[in-house]
């Protein structure tokens, strides 16, 4: 695993060399320069750090543990304080089983004084690979839109003419994008990069993710970038918990306004946002609630949910889920984080699956804190996908990748092998 992860690093680091001395990103990358330069020196710049200096002050209570792996708790139990749905005892047995188990196991490695990071990172190689990463998503965002011949935000029927194989892609900006921020709190670190630098580049590649992510129409990969800068900015101090706090609001409100927008064009709905979050909370709960006496202990399609992530599968697992309770055909429902879980193995598949995820983001969460930054690049894409998760379910196959991914890394650490990437 090291050997193939260490061939990758170097692989795109030559990638990112030869971009680097052509032409044209040689003058993209002056222009950028100066642009930089410019606001460095701006008035603006200087009247905004006056003004963001009392939110420097960091409470105790927000330190450490804003984003911790126990935030899933905490929203899961928020959007179920949404529904007023009266779930089966058998349903409130296994929310708490699942719970119970994602808290056991995420606790356990902040207990451990045996987990050392041991596998190093490069910073040139590992930034390297998220411009190689970056490029790619890029590249086919870029055809997604060609692919359907307009831009699916400004006509929101493309949308459903856009090509999974051609769209799915385009979500690598949001890994490229916790590497390369990460990489820039890394050379803060080392003194190799100045702070307002590094900050002005993060706000910069967030928006050059953003703008062709929701050009494509999508609203959930928009909302896991601002989460993922929000976490990364968290532990690395490079924003203040106001702004983080602000940006988490920003993607609260996203999550709002383009749902209401959706349900009032597409269904013609007249509740007021609020009332849609509720709406959409029973509806949700309800799904899960069938599921639950559907899959009984053991699940009813036993790795079917799983198989079906595959691209060369016909239909995917919110498809799947949609018709096993007897949905009108072409539409895919959403079943919360323990929805995929219970149709494919059960309550038990419960336990084990969310004692997993716990374990994962709880040795994340352990490593970031004495490791390269890139550490918290790789815990914030988790941790947000998790939160994402508590509602649609972590069913897509290049997010099981990040998960199954930092896995083999956290396994490194575990067994103590030593290597640099």
């Amino acid at each position: 695993m090291s050997t193939i992860l260490t061939a990758t690093a170097s692989a795109c680091k030559r990638m990112e060399s030869m971009l680097r001395n052509s032409l044209f990103v040689g003058v993209f990358l002056l222009l950028y320069s100066k642009m930089e330069d410019l606001w460095l020196e701006s008035c603006s710049l200087s009247l905004y750090q006056k003004i963001r200096q009392p939110s420097l002050r960091r409470s105790r209570i927000l330190d450490r543990g804003l984003f911790s792996p126990l935030v899933v708790v905490l929203a899961f139990l928020l959007f179920m304080a949404l529904s007023n749905y009266a779930v089966s005892p058998m349903t409130r047995f296994t929310i708490a089983l699942g719970l119970l188990s994602f808290t056991i196991f995420a606790l356990l490695p902040q207990k451990s004084k045996r987990i050392e990071n041991t596998v190093a990172f490069d910073t040139g190689s590992i930034m390297a690979v998220g411009v190689v990463i970056f490029l790619t998503g890029l590249f086919f965002a870029f055809l997604s839109v060609a692919h359907v011949g307009g831009i699916p935000l400004l006509r929101p029927s493309l949308r459903y003419m856009l090509s999974p194989r051609l769209s799915i892609p385009s979500f690598l900006l949001i890994p490229a994008l916790a590497i390369l921020v990460s990489g820039f709190a890394e050379m803060v670190k080392n003194g190799q990069l100045e702070y307002e630098r590094a900050r002005f580049r993060a706000i910069v590649l967030t928006a050059a993710c953003i703008l062709p992510l929701a050009a494509l129409g999508y609203r959930t990969p928009v909302i896991a970038v601002l989460m993922v800068v929000a976490v990364i900015g968290y532990y690395t101090r490079l924003f203040s918990v106001v702004e983080i706090l602000g940006v988490s609001l920003l993607a609260f409100l996203l999550i709002v306004v383009v749902g209401y927008y959706r349900a009032s064009a597409e269904y013609a709905w007249s509740f007021s946002p609020l009332a849609l979050l509720s709406v959409r909370a029973n509806f949700t709960m309800s799904i899960f609630d069938l599921l639950v006496e559907l899959g009984g202990l053991t699940g009813v399609t036993h790795g079917g949910l799983l198989r079906s992530m595959a691209p060369a599968s016909e239909l995917g697992p919110r498809f799947i889920i949609a018709s096993l309770i007897s949905w009108r055909p072409g539409i895919t429902i959403t079943a919360t984080l323990l929805g995929p879980l219970v149709v494919d193995f059960g309550t038990l598949g419960v336990f084990f699956g969310m004692s997993a995820l716990g374990g994962v983001l709880g040795l994340g969460n352990r490593l970031l804190q004495g490791g390269h930054a890139v550490y918290t690049g790789i815990y914030a894409l988790l941790i947000s996908y998790a939160i994402i998760g508590v509602e649609t379910g972590i069913i897509d196959l290049i997010v099981v990748g990040y998960f199954l991914l930092a896995a083999c890394l956290y396994t490194l650490n575990l067994f103590k092998v030593k290597v640099r990437l």
